[in-house]
């Protein structure tokens, strides 16, 4: 996993009425192997990790994600995007 290939603008755009937004963006262009020491900077800066897929939960990025944080105990929230497992 490496941080975005795609430049980020070098400042943040307050939501009118919010507290300025603090996020990072991680291009996780594969699966496996999961880059462990990304994620476990990511813990220690942040509360929430979100994942988004074009893909089925099973067996993809964000349950990889999930199976990582729960084996190691790292108290961050989780949130998965991906699309439906059904047929």
């Amino acid at each position: 996993m490496q941080v975005s290939c795609v430049r980020s603008p070098p400042h943040q755009f307050p939501l009118p009425g919010a507290i300025s937004p603090h996020f990072r963006v991680i291009n996780a262009r594969f699966v496996k192997p999961i880059d462990t020491e990304i994620l476990d900077e990511a813990v220690k800066k942040h509360y929430l990790i979100v994942t988004m897929e074009e893909n089925v939960s099973s067996g993809g990025f964000g349950e990889k994600v999930r199976t990582y944080l729960d084996e190691n105990a790292l108290d961050v929230r989780l949130i998965t995007i991906h699309i439906p497992d059904e047929y």
